[in-house]
């Protein structure tokens, strides 16, 4: 494997996780601005799960 492939891999998966972390940022302003949970979760893509773990 490739050290170029290997970046590449570490690239993709820090931008994943940095979208994952706003998706929970605005999710918690989100609730916190009184919308139900079940649009917080169609409009950031985070499961239930993931909501549970938001705390507003």
């Amino acid at each position: 494997m490739s050290t170029l492939f290997r970046t590449g891999q570490g690239l993709e998966k820090g931008l994943e996780k940095g979208q994952h972390v706003a998706a929970l940022r605005i999710a918690r302003q989100m609730l916190a601005d009184g919308l139900d949970r079940e649009t917080v979760q169609r409009f950031t893509g985070l499961t239930a799960e993931e909501l549970q773990d938001v705390s507003h």
